[in-house]
């Protein structure tokens, strides 16, 4: 067995029901966090918090003058598609605040800035909010548009006193999923409603046939490539990502010094790539990005599948054995300094998920180890950013952050030798109803957020 240990220290025990009657939050007790025995844990404090409005000039959301270079938030953390947080947090002994929203959050999206943090939640229906969070102080802050397609997925930008959600130039553009904007360059790219993908830097457009798939999430790395799923199918018919459309191919693109498709990596004949992006990271350790995919058929279901960029394949796990059987690829991350990356996936997250972490061994994944009764996915929607890998107690070690299978909790779950154990847990009062989401300040503190079905955004923050 891995450590058993209790990392949450008990800190300012009120009685039930006790309130402090101050304008803008009320102080609650509810179970919290720590115990990897089982047993319920120890209380502490919530703050709930009511948003003040913004004074007639705005918010000044800046401590230095640094701060006009935009700064983005995804859904999926990594601009290259890897939900690895860098920095190190102080879960579990933080207390959460809640900030109580208008509607039930189907996504967040979220910015560390110079003095705070940016909260962006969208509903269902792409009604919009969005708050400037200082310690436990939180107020609402101006965002255009004021509303999204419905279902449709954020990308929020935040650019001086300016907070945005990136939208495309078009009515054509797919709302099944976000443009984006390159970081180098600043130029827009979006994926249209024929599948093509267009560079518009403002002046001229850009169109590459490249068939994208249609809620695609467009990946992009420090040198202005792009990576993204391509040639819908629907040959396997499993269904269970907001369609019944998967991907046959891969396609990486350049932005410079010209606009051009660089590459394609089809799936093994007769399976379909299985996701609605790859991941893309160094998994070798050899100062290059590999390609991660789960491949699925019929017979077989899914196995994860590692890729050059030249379309080489390097490595496989074992497939799951019975067809219509997900695996969901997570991140790529070291349990530690010093040891070899690995692949962080959750098996049949619909089913009784099981966390597992393969490790590159020659042309094979080997599986080390794998823990039950954990998600990462509900069934039927595009929502696929439920979990995050990295340092969120600052002891050093990655844990994997994601949510119980009644998705009323987040469970760290850490490495050790070949072992995984659920090291601290935080409760969400309610049901986890949008992705997890995390920021790193100037200072390399993380914090966490996430929204719950009972209409509030949960936030851990230093």
């Amino acid at each position: 067995m891995g450590r058993q240990k209790i990392l949450c220290e008990v800190r300012n025990v009120l009685l039930a029901g006790t309130r402090l009657f101050l304008p803008a939050l009320t102080l609650i007790t509810l179970g919290a966090c720590a115990r990897t025995d089982g047993a319920e844990p120890a209380s502490i404090t919530v703050t709930e918090v009511v948003p003040r409005q913004a004074s007639a000039e705005g918010v000044d959301l800046s401590c230095s003058e640094d701060s006009a270079e935009p700064r983005y938030g995804y859904t999926y953390h990594g601009a290259d598609g890897n939900r690895r947080v860098d920095g190190s947090g102080s879960l579990p002994k933080i207390s959460p605040i809640d900030i109580r929203l208008e509607f039930v959050p189907e996504w967040i999206a979220a910015v560390a800035v110079d003095c705070g943090s940016i909260w962006a939640a969208i509903s269902a229906q792409g009604d919009v909010s969005a708050f400037f969070l200082q310690g436990a102080d939180a107020t609402r802050v101006v965002i255009e548009p004021v509303s999204l397609a419905a279902g449709q997925p954020p990308l929020l930008q935040v650019s001086g006193v300016d907070v945005s959600l990136v939208e495309a130039p078009a009515d054509s553009a797919s709302t099944a999923t976000h443009p984006i904007v390159i970081e180098q360059s600043g130029d827009l790219i979006w994926i249209d409603g024929q599948g093509d993908l267009v560079l518009n830097g403002g002046v001229d457009e850009i169109r590459l046939f490249v068939n994208v798939l249609p809620d695609a999430r467009i990946l992009q790395d420090e040198h202005q490539r792009l990576l993204m799923l391509s040639a819908p199918t629907d040959r396997y018919d499993h269904g269970v990502l907001g369609d019944g459309i998967e991907a046959g191919t891969i396609t990486l693109v350049e932005t410079t010094p010209e606009f051009r498709i660089a590459g394609i990596v089809a799936a093994p004949e007769g399976t379909v790539i299985e996701g609605i992006m790859p991941l893309w990271s160094d998994l070798n350790d050899d100062g290059k990005r590999e390609i991660i995919i789960t491949a699925s058929d019929h017979r077989s279901g899914a196995r994860l599948l590692v890729y050059s960029e030249a379309g080489e394949l390097l490595a496989s796990s074992d497939a799951i054995g019975q067809g219509y059987r997900w695996r969901h690829q997570i991140a790529v991350a070291s349990p530690s300094e010093g040891q070899p990356p690995e692949i962080i996936s959750v098996r049949t997250p619909h089913i009784g998920g099981s966390l597992e972490y393969f490790r590159l061994e020659g042309e094979r994944l080997r599986l080390i180890v794998a823990l039950e009764g954990v998600t990462s996915h509900v069934i039927g929607t595009r929502n696929l950013d439920l979990a995050l890998a990295g340092d969120f107690d600052g002891d050093g070690q990655i844990e994997t952050l994601l949510p119980d299978t009644p998705m009323q909790k987040l469970v760290a779950v850490q490495r050790s030798g070949d072992d995984a154990d659920v090291d601290w847990w935080l409760p969400l009062g309610g049901t986890m109803s949008t992705n997890l989401a995390a920021v790193t300040d100037a200072k390399g503190r993380v914090s966490i957020g996430v929204g719950v079905e009972s209409g509030k955004l949960r936030i851990w923050s230093p």
